[in-house]
């Protein structure tokens, strides 16, 4: 029984994460010079592969995103957006002790920097243990199990999306004021 709601999570996580690659995606594939900026920041690539990487990390992303919603049942591209979502999480790790926070993370839904943090790092983290409960049981087969993961999937991604768009409205604000004016 634990075994089919794990499997169950695991599905809206597969739908969750397969959105935010997806758009993130969309979002890189929109702005590749940004994107690449962002990869050359990071400082862990030599400046003359930092372009392919750029483009090969978003289509990897699409790539991934669209096995995630296919609905497809094999394990490899789930194992393959947790090692992406973990190597991302790596480099974020690896800035952050570098003491290089006010870099963009390039893994946003919209074209604002987002500076690296711990919660980056996590969110991640927590975004790959969502998608290892696939592996807990098989994937669930009856209608209503499915369209009940589905729908949890679309709502996980659409209360993240809201998240991420108060969290912006909410760092313009603090960046708009002038320094010291305790507006806050």
């Amino acid at each position: 029984m634990i075994g089919i709601a794990l499997a169950q999570l695991g599905m809206a996580g597969q739908v969750f994460v397969g959105l935010v690659f997806l758009v993130a995606s969309w979002s890189k594939l929109r702005d590749m010079a940004g994107f690449e900026g962002n990869v050359s920041a990071y400082g862990l690539l030599p400046a003359r592969l930092v372009p392919m990487a750029a483009r090969m990390l978003a289509f990897v992303e699409l790539l991934i995103g669209l096995l995630l919603l296919s609905g497809m049942e094999a394990a490899w591209h789930q194992a393959a957006a947790m090692a992406l979502l973990l190597a991302f999480a790596m480099a974020m790790a690896i800035n952050i002790g570098r003491g290089r926070r006010m870099i963009g993370c390039g893994c946003q839904l919209s074209t604002a920097s987002v500076p690296l943090g711990w919660h980056l790092v996590a969110r991640n983290v927590a975004l790959s243990l969502l998608l290892a409960c696939s592996f807990a049981g098989p994937a669930p087969n009856h209608w209503l199990i499915v369209s009940n993961a589905i729908m949890a999937g679309i709502l996980l991604f659409l209360l993240y999306v809201l998240h991420e768009v108060m969290l912006g409205w909410r760092r313009s604000r603090l960046y708009a004021q002038p320094s010291g004016s305790g507006d806050d």
